[in-house]
Protein backbone atom coordinates (compact mmCIF):
# COMPACT_ATOMS: atom_id res chain seq x y z
CA UNK A 1 0.00 0.00 0.00
CA UNK A 2 0.72 3.75 -0.24
CA UNK A 3 2.23 3.50 3.67
CA UNK A 4 5.48 5.45 2.60
CA UNK A 5 3.53 7.96 1.12
CA UNK A 6 3.23 11.38 3.10
CA UNK A 7 -0.02 12.19 1.85
CA UNK A 8 -0.91 15.89 2.30
CA UNK A 9 -3.40 18.55 1.67
CA UNK A 10 -2.61 21.57 -1.02
CA UNK A 11 -4.66 24.18 -0.43
CA UNK A 12 -3.98 27.20 -2.67
CA UNK A 13 -5.58 30.73 -2.45
CA UNK A 14 -5.49 32.33 -5.70
CA UNK A 15 -6.19 36.21 -5.69
CA UNK A 16 -7.24 37.61 -9.09
CA UNK A 17 -5.87 41.11 -9.78
CA UNK A 18 -8.26 43.61 -11.52
CA UNK A 19 -6.92 43.96 -15.02
CA UNK A 20 -5.79 47.93 -15.34
CA UNK A 21 -6.70 48.56 -12.08
CA UNK A 22 -4.49 48.79 -8.92
CA UNK A 23 -4.84 45.09 -6.64
CA UNK A 24 -7.76 45.05 -4.16
CA UNK A 25 -7.04 44.71 -0.32
CA UNK A 26 -5.98 41.12 0.39
CA UNK A 27 -9.26 40.70 1.88
CA UNK A 28 -11.08 41.29 -0.58
CA UNK A 29 -9.63 38.91 -3.44
CA UNK A 30 -11.11 35.97 -4.05
CA UNK A 31 -9.77 32.71 -2.60
CA UNK A 32 -9.49 29.06 -4.15
CA UNK A 33 -8.92 26.35 -2.27
CA UNK A 34 -7.51 23.05 -3.51
CA UNK A 35 -7.14 19.93 -1.42
CA UNK A 36 -5.09 16.96 -2.77
CA UNK A 37 -2.66 13.83 -1.94
CA UNK A 38 0.72 15.13 -2.76
CA UNK A 39 3.66 12.09 -2.45
CA UNK A 40 6.31 11.38 0.46
CA UNK A 41 9.11 12.44 -2.21
CA UNK A 42 10.04 15.99 -1.53
CA UNK A 43 10.80 16.54 -5.34
CA UNK A 44 7.40 15.60 -6.23
CA UNK A 45 5.69 18.40 -3.41
CA UNK A 46 8.17 20.66 -4.40
CA UNK A 47 7.73 20.71 -8.43
CA UNK A 48 3.85 20.68 -7.76
CA UNK A 49 3.87 23.61 -5.90
CA UNK A 50 5.74 24.93 -8.97
CA UNK A 51 3.53 24.03 -11.43
CA UNK A 52 0.31 26.35 -9.24
CA UNK A 53 2.60 29.40 -9.38
CA UNK A 54 3.51 29.15 -12.72
CA UNK A 55 -0.10 28.46 -13.44
CA UNK A 56 -0.99 31.71 -11.06
CA UNK A 57 2.06 33.84 -12.96
CA UNK A 58 0.29 33.19 -16.20
CA UNK A 59 -3.29 34.11 -15.25
CA UNK A 60 -1.99 37.13 -13.05
CA UNK A 61 -2.74 35.52 -9.79
CA UNK A 62 -1.25 35.01 -6.64
CA UNK A 63 -0.89 31.25 -4.92
CA UNK A 64 -0.18 30.54 -1.32
CA UNK A 65 -0.02 26.63 -0.84
CA UNK A 66 -0.60 25.19 2.83
CA UNK A 67 -0.09 20.94 3.35
CA UNK A 68 -2.46 19.44 6.20
CA UNK A 69 -2.38 15.68 6.78
CA UNK A 70 -4.04 12.68 5.21
CA UNK A 71 -6.51 12.19 7.24
CA UNK A 72 -8.48 15.35 6.64
CA UNK A 73 -8.81 14.23 2.92
CA UNK A 74 -12.09 12.76 3.52
CA UNK A 75 -14.06 14.37 6.18
CA UNK A 76 -13.04 17.32 4.42
CA UNK A 77 -14.62 16.42 1.09
CA UNK A 78 -17.51 15.23 2.84
CA UNK A 79 -17.98 18.60 4.84
CA UNK A 80 -17.46 20.79 2.37
CA UNK A 81 -19.67 18.88 -0.13
CA UNK A 82 -22.54 19.01 2.55
CA UNK A 83 -21.88 22.13 3.77
CA UNK A 84 -21.72 23.66 0.35
CA UNK A 85 -18.41 25.70 1.83
CA UNK A 86 -14.55 24.89 1.48
CA UNK A 87 -12.16 24.15 -0.91
CA UNK A 88 -12.81 24.80 -4.65
CA UNK A 89 -11.02 21.88 -6.26
CA UNK A 90 -10.71 18.48 -3.70
CA UNK A 91 -8.98 15.30 -4.76
CA UNK A 92 -11.48 12.29 -5.69
CA UNK A 93 -11.17 9.80 -2.81
CA UNK A 94 -13.05 6.51 -2.92
CA UNK A 95 -17.02 6.64 -4.60
CA UNK A 96 -16.81 10.29 -3.64
CA UNK A 97 -17.63 11.42 -7.65
CA UNK A 98 -20.57 9.31 -7.63
CA UNK A 99 -21.36 10.28 -3.82
CA UNK A 100 -21.45 13.45 -4.41
CA UNK A 101 -21.93 13.68 -7.97
CA UNK A 102 -24.57 16.91 -7.88
CA UNK A 103 -22.05 18.84 -5.62
CA UNK A 104 -19.41 18.46 -8.30
CA UNK A 105 -19.06 20.75 -11.69
CA UNK A 106 -19.27 18.53 -15.09
CA UNK A 107 -15.71 18.64 -16.17
CA UNK A 108 -16.42 16.56 -19.47
CA UNK A 109 -15.03 19.18 -21.50
CA UNK A 110 -11.60 19.03 -19.96
CA UNK A 111 -11.15 14.87 -19.95
CA UNK A 112 -12.35 14.81 -23.70
CA UNK A 113 -9.37 16.66 -24.80
CA UNK A 114 -6.74 15.14 -22.78
CA UNK A 115 -8.27 11.44 -23.75
CA UNK A 116 -8.34 12.62 -27.83
CA UNK A 117 -4.45 13.44 -27.10
CA UNK A 118 -3.45 10.81 -24.36
CA UNK A 119 -5.84 8.28 -24.74
CA UNK A 120 -7.37 5.56 -23.88
CA UNK A 121 -8.31 6.18 -20.19
CA UNK A 122 -8.01 3.40 -17.68
CA UNK A 123 -11.55 1.59 -17.02
CA UNK A 124 -11.28 2.04 -13.37
CA UNK A 125 -10.51 6.16 -13.91
CA UNK A 126 -13.71 5.42 -16.22
CA UNK A 127 -15.57 3.73 -13.59
CA UNK A 128 -14.32 5.76 -10.64
CA UNK A 129 -14.73 9.77 -11.99
CA UNK A 130 -17.90 9.06 -15.12
CA UNK A 131 -20.74 9.12 -13.21
CA UNK A 132 -24.19 8.82 -15.47
CA UNK A 133 -21.98 9.25 -18.55
CA UNK A 134 -20.80 13.13 -17.43
CA UNK A 135 -17.22 13.17 -15.91
CA UNK A 136 -17.26 14.82 -12.34
CA UNK A 137 -13.77 14.56 -11.54
CA UNK A 138 -10.29 14.42 -14.20
CA UNK A 139 -8.00 11.68 -13.82
CA UNK A 140 -4.63 12.50 -12.08
CA UNK A 141 -2.37 9.92 -11.41
CA UNK A 142 -2.67 6.12 -9.93
CA UNK A 143 -0.39 4.20 -7.55
CA UNK A 144 -1.46 0.44 -8.27
CA UNK A 145 0.05 -2.39 -6.37
CA UNK A 146 2.75 -5.10 -7.89
CA UNK A 147 3.82 -8.03 -7.37
CA UNK A 148 7.48 -7.35 -5.48
CA UNK A 149 10.00 -9.95 -5.65
CA UNK A 150 13.91 -10.46 -5.22
CA UNK A 151 15.85 -11.67 -7.93
CA UNK A 152 18.59 -13.31 -5.97
CA UNK A 153 16.17 -15.77 -4.15
CA UNK A 154 14.42 -16.54 -7.34
CA UNK A 155 17.75 -17.66 -9.41
CA UNK A 156 18.71 -19.69 -6.05
CA UNK A 157 15.45 -21.42 -6.24
CA UNK A 158 15.78 -21.42 -9.86
CA UNK A 159 12.36 -19.95 -10.63
CA UNK A 160 11.24 -17.21 -12.97
CA UNK A 161 9.02 -14.03 -12.03
CA UNK A 162 5.28 -16.04 -11.06
CA UNK A 163 2.96 -15.09 -14.12
CA UNK A 164 0.10 -17.15 -12.58
CA UNK A 165 -1.08 -17.53 -8.98
CA UNK A 166 -0.07 -21.08 -9.41
CA UNK A 167 2.88 -20.32 -10.25
CA UNK A 168 3.24 -17.78 -7.29
CA UNK A 169 2.37 -20.94 -4.69
CA UNK A 170 4.69 -23.48 -6.47
CA UNK A 171 7.60 -20.45 -6.36
CA UNK A 172 6.31 -19.91 -2.20
CA UNK A 173 6.64 -23.27 -1.04
CA UNK A 174 10.33 -23.18 -2.25
CA UNK A 175 11.02 -19.75 -0.71
CA UNK A 176 9.45 -20.96 2.31
CA UNK A 177 11.56 -23.86 2.94
CA UNK A 178 14.51 -21.71 2.23
CA UNK A 179 12.85 -18.96 5.18
CA UNK A 180 12.13 -16.62 2.98
CA UNK A 181 8.82 -17.58 1.48
CA UNK A 182 5.70 -15.66 -0.10
CA UNK A 183 3.55 -13.57 1.79
CA UNK A 184 0.17 -12.00 1.61
CA UNK A 185 -1.60 -9.53 4.04
CA UNK A 186 -5.23 -11.51 5.14
CA UNK A 187 -5.99 -8.80 8.25
CA UNK A 188 -8.10 -5.74 8.71
CA UNK A 189 -6.58 -3.65 6.17
CA UNK A 190 -8.05 -1.86 3.65
CA UNK A 191 -5.62 -1.89 1.13
CA UNK A 192 -3.02 -4.69 0.98
CA UNK A 193 -5.48 -7.36 2.25
CA UNK A 194 -7.75 -5.93 0.23
CA UNK A 195 -5.51 -6.86 -2.71
CA UNK A 196 -4.59 -10.08 -1.36
CA UNK A 197 -8.62 -11.54 -1.57
CA UNK A 198 -10.06 -9.43 -4.36
CA UNK A 199 -7.01 -9.93 -6.78
CA UNK A 200 -7.63 -13.71 -6.26
CA UNK A 201 -11.08 -14.04 -6.37
CA UNK A 202 -11.92 -11.87 -9.14
CA UNK A 203 -8.25 -13.76 -10.86
CA UNK A 204 -10.23 -17.13 -10.65
CA UNK A 205 -13.66 -15.67 -11.71
CA UNK A 206 -15.68 -14.69 -8.69
CA UNK A 207 -17.46 -11.61 -7.88
CA UNK A 208 -19.74 -10.17 -5.30
CA UNK A 209 -22.74 -8.83 -8.17
CA UNK A 210 -23.44 -9.31 -11.79
CA UNK A 211 -22.88 -6.88 -14.20
CA UNK A 212 -26.28 -4.64 -13.08
CA UNK A 213 -24.19 -3.88 -9.52
CA UNK A 214 -27.90 -5.26 -7.65
CA UNK A 215 -27.76 -9.36 -8.39
CA UNK A 216 -25.56 -11.12 -5.36
CA UNK A 217 -23.15 -13.78 -7.33
CA UNK A 218 -20.53 -14.39 -4.46
CA UNK A 219 -22.10 -18.49 -4.06
CA UNK A 220 -20.49 -19.92 -7.36
CA UNK A 221 -17.85 -22.69 -8.42
CA UNK A 222 -15.22 -19.77 -8.71
CA UNK A 223 -15.47 -18.38 -5.51
CA UNK A 224 -15.01 -21.93 -4.06
CA UNK A 225 -11.71 -22.42 -6.46
CA UNK A 226 -10.70 -19.17 -5.23
CA UNK A 227 -11.02 -19.63 -1.96
CA UNK A 228 -9.39 -23.07 -1.94
CA UNK A 229 -6.55 -21.54 -3.75
CA UNK A 230 -6.02 -18.82 -0.93
CA UNK A 231 -6.22 -22.21 2.07
CA UNK A 232 -3.66 -23.85 0.00
CA UNK A 233 -1.32 -20.37 0.19
CA UNK A 234 -2.06 -19.87 3.47
CA UNK A 235 -0.95 -23.59 4.45
CA UNK A 236 2.07 -24.20 2.09
CA UNK A 237 3.58 -20.90 1.26
CA UNK A 238 2.45 -18.06 3.26
CA UNK A 239 3.99 -17.71 6.70
CA UNK A 240 2.39 -18.01 10.11
CA UNK A 241 0.37 -15.21 11.20
CA UNK A 242 -0.86 -13.23 8.22
CA UNK A 243 -4.41 -13.10 9.35
CA UNK A 244 -2.99 -10.51 11.80
CA UNK A 245 -0.81 -8.64 9.05
CA UNK A 246 -1.86 -4.77 8.57
CA UNK A 247 -0.70 -2.43 5.16
CA UNK A 248 2.52 -2.22 6.88
CA UNK A 249 3.58 -5.80 8.36
CA UNK A 250 4.84 -7.11 4.91
CA UNK A 251 6.85 -3.77 4.07
CA UNK A 252 8.62 -4.72 7.57
CA UNK A 253 9.26 -8.67 7.00
CA UNK A 254 10.52 -7.99 3.38
CA UNK A 255 12.69 -5.12 4.24
CA UNK A 256 13.97 -7.18 7.63
CA UNK A 257 14.73 -9.92 4.92
CA UNK A 258 11.76 -12.19 6.35
CA UNK A 259 10.27 -12.13 2.71
CA UNK A 260 10.99 -13.35 -0.83
CA UNK A 261 7.47 -12.54 -2.52
CA UNK A 262 4.62 -10.17 -1.97
CA UNK A 263 2.14 -7.96 -3.67
CA UNK A 264 2.50 -3.66 -2.29
CA UNK A 265 3.13 -0.66 -4.21
CA UNK A 266 6.51 0.37 -5.05
CA UNK A 267 7.29 1.36 -1.65
CA UNK A 268 9.46 -1.19 -0.46
CA UNK A 269 11.69 0.14 -3.01
CA UNK A 270 11.92 3.09 -2.24
CA UNK A 271 12.34 2.44 1.30
CA UNK A 272 14.83 -0.22 0.56
CA UNK A 273 17.37 2.03 -0.77
CA UNK A 274 17.39 4.23 2.30
CA UNK A 275 16.66 0.78 4.86
CA UNK A 276 17.21 -2.61 3.19
CA UNK A 277 20.78 -1.14 0.89
CA UNK A 278 21.99 -4.61 0.69
CA UNK A 279 18.69 -6.41 -0.60
CA UNK A 280 17.60 -3.18 -2.79
CA UNK A 281 19.94 -4.14 -5.58
CA UNK A 282 17.96 -7.21 -6.01
CA UNK A 283 14.39 -5.91 -6.05
CA UNK A 284 12.42 -5.78 -9.04
CA UNK A 285 8.23 -5.74 -9.58
CA UNK A 286 6.05 -7.49 -11.88
CA UNK A 287 1.73 -7.74 -12.47
CA UNK A 288 0.06 -9.24 -9.97
CA UNK A 289 -0.13 -12.91 -10.92
CA UNK A 290 -3.36 -13.88 -13.32
CA UNK A 291 -5.74 -16.72 -12.63
CA UNK A 292 -8.13 -18.45 -15.18
CA UNK A 293 -10.16 -15.73 -15.99
CA UNK A 294 -7.31 -13.15 -16.48
CA UNK A 295 -5.71 -10.44 -14.21
CA UNK A 296 -7.43 -7.55 -11.96
CA UNK A 297 -6.27 -5.38 -9.21
CA UNK A 298 -8.38 -3.46 -6.63
CA UNK A 299 -7.11 0.00 -6.22
CA UNK A 300 -8.21 3.78 -6.17
CA UNK A 301 -7.43 6.11 -9.27
CA UNK A 302 -6.77 10.00 -8.05
CA UNK A 303 -8.66 12.05 -9.54
CA UNK A 304 -9.71 15.84 -9.10
CA UNK A 305 -12.74 17.54 -8.86
CA UNK A 306 -14.57 21.19 -8.67
CA UNK A 307 -17.13 21.92 -6.16
CA UNK A 308 -20.11 23.61 -7.59
CA UNK A 309 -20.04 25.96 -4.60
CA UNK A 310 -16.82 27.46 -5.92
CA UNK A 311 -17.42 31.05 -6.46
CA UNK A 312 -14.18 31.37 -9.29
CA UNK A 313 -15.64 27.72 -10.62
CA UNK A 314 -13.80 29.23 -14.21
CA UNK A 315 -10.49 29.82 -12.58
CA UNK A 316 -10.75 25.84 -10.75
CA UNK A 317 -11.57 24.47 -14.10
CA UNK A 318 -8.55 25.94 -15.53
CA UNK A 319 -5.87 25.04 -12.91
CA UNK A 320 -7.15 21.56 -12.88
CA UNK A 321 -6.86 21.96 -16.41
CA UNK A 322 -3.44 22.54 -16.41
CA UNK A 323 -2.30 20.04 -13.62
CA UNK A 324 -3.24 17.10 -15.18
CA UNK A 325 -2.42 18.22 -18.53
CA UNK A 326 0.40 16.21 -20.00
CA UNK A 327 3.36 18.76 -20.10
CA UNK A 328 3.18 19.50 -16.77
CA UNK A 329 1.71 15.71 -15.65
CA UNK A 330 5.13 14.08 -17.14
CA UNK A 331 7.43 16.86 -15.06
CA UNK A 332 5.21 16.28 -12.21
CA UNK A 333 5.35 12.01 -13.03
CA UNK A 334 9.15 12.35 -13.10
CA UNK A 335 9.51 13.75 -9.70
CA UNK A 336 7.73 10.83 -8.18
CA UNK A 337 10.48 8.92 -9.50
CA UNK A 338 8.23 6.19 -11.29
CA UNK A 339 6.11 5.39 -8.40
CA UNK A 340 3.24 6.64 -10.05
CA UNK A 341 1.57 6.55 -13.18
CA UNK A 342 -1.82 8.01 -15.33
CA UNK A 343 -4.79 6.73 -15.87
CA UNK A 344 -4.62 8.16 -19.49
CA UNK A 345 -2.68 5.16 -20.59
CA UNK A 346 -0.89 6.80 -23.58
CA UNK A 347 1.01 9.25 -21.11
CA UNK A 348 3.18 5.85 -20.55
CA UNK A 349 4.39 6.24 -23.78
CA UNK A 350 5.71 9.96 -23.78
CA UNK A 351 7.63 9.01 -20.60
CA UNK A 352 11.19 9.54 -20.26
CA UNK A 353 13.78 8.52 -17.37
CA UNK A 354 11.91 5.96 -15.60
CA UNK A 355 13.70 3.73 -13.84
CA UNK A 356 13.77 -0.14 -15.65
CA UNK A 357 12.32 -1.69 -12.61
CA UNK A 358 9.18 0.05 -12.21
CA UNK A 359 8.46 -0.04 -15.74
CA UNK A 360 5.43 -2.35 -14.76
CA UNK A 361 3.54 0.55 -12.43
CA UNK A 362 2.25 2.03 -15.42
CA UNK A 363 1.78 -1.13 -17.15
CA UNK A 364 -0.52 -2.65 -14.37
CA UNK A 365 -3.00 0.15 -14.20
CA UNK A 366 -4.91 -1.03 -17.05
CA UNK A 367 -5.80 -4.02 -14.76
CA UNK A 368 -7.26 -1.76 -12.24
CA UNK A 369 -10.89 -2.78 -11.16
CA UNK A 370 -13.30 -0.83 -8.45
CA UNK A 371 -14.43 -3.27 -5.60
CA UNK A 372 -17.64 -4.48 -7.15
CA UNK A 373 -16.50 -4.85 -10.43
CA UNK A 374 -18.13 -6.24 -13.09
CA UNK A 375 -20.67 -3.99 -11.81
CA UNK A 376 -21.20 -0.40 -11.48
CA UNK A 377 -19.09 1.46 -8.11
CA UNK A 378 -22.19 1.81 -5.85
CA UNK A 379 -22.90 2.18 -1.66
CA UNK A 380 -23.38 -1.64 -1.20
CA UNK A 381 -19.65 -2.43 -2.88
CA UNK A 382 -18.26 -0.06 -1.03
CA UNK A 383 -19.61 -0.91 2.28
CA UNK A 384 -18.75 -4.41 1.51
CA UNK A 385 -15.24 -3.26 1.23
CA UNK A 386 -15.36 -0.75 4.44
CA UNK A 387 -16.56 -3.96 6.30
CA UNK A 388 -13.91 -6.17 5.19
CA UNK A 389 -16.97 -8.61 4.17
CA UNK A 390 -14.75 -10.77 1.30
CA UNK A 391 -11.26 -10.78 3.67
CA UNK A 392 -13.19 -11.87 6.48
CA UNK A 393 -14.45 -15.07 4.57
CA UNK A 394 -11.16 -15.92 3.73
CA UNK A 395 -9.98 -15.23 7.03
CA UNK A 396 -12.47 -17.95 8.06
CA UNK A 397 -11.59 -20.64 5.55
CA UNK A 398 -7.78 -20.29 6.41
CA UNK A 399 -8.61 -20.34 10.31
CA UNK A 400 -10.65 -23.54 9.19
CA UNK A 401 -13.97 -22.99 8.36
CA UNK A 402 -15.73 -25.20 5.66
CA UNK A 403 -15.71 -23.09 2.39
CA UNK A 404 -19.56 -23.32 1.97
CA UNK A 405 -20.00 -22.24 5.59
CA UNK A 406 -17.76 -19.45 4.90
CA UNK A 407 -19.33 -18.28 1.88
CA UNK A 408 -23.04 -18.13 3.97
CA UNK A 409 -21.67 -16.00 6.42
CA UNK A 410 -21.00 -13.67 3.77
CA UNK A 411 -23.67 -13.96 1.32
CA UNK A 412 -26.01 -13.03 4.77
CA UNK A 413 -24.00 -10.10 5.23
CA UNK A 414 -23.82 -9.01 2.00
CA UNK A 415 -27.70 -9.67 1.55
CA UNK A 416 -28.40 -7.59 4.67
CA UNK A 417 -26.27 -4.74 2.96
CA UNK A 418 -27.50 -4.65 -0.30
CA UNK A 419 -31.01 -4.88 1.06
CA UNK A 420 -32.26 -8.30 -0.26
CA UNK A 421 -33.42 -11.51 1.95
Amino acid sequence: MRKAWAPLTLVVLLCLALAGLPAPAVGQQPRIGITVSAWFIPPANDLLKEIVAEWARQKGVVAEVEFVSEGDLVPKFTTAAEAGAGPDIIQVASLHAHLYADKLVDVTDIVGPLESKYGPIAEIARDAAMVRGRWRAVPWYATPQVLTYREDLLREIGEPVPDTWEDALRVGRKLKAKGVPWGEALGHCPVDCVTTVYSILWAHGAREVEKDGKTIALKSPETVKALEFIKRAYDEAWPPGVVGWDNASNNRAFLGSQLGLTTNAATIWFAARRQAPGIFPSINHAPIPRGPAGRAIPFWPTSLAVFQHSKNAALARDLVRYITDGPQFLRWLEKTEGAGGSALLGITKLEKGRDPKLKTVPEVIQYGRLPGWPGPPTRESAEVHAKFVLVDMAQNVVKGMPIPQAIDQALAEMKRIYGQR
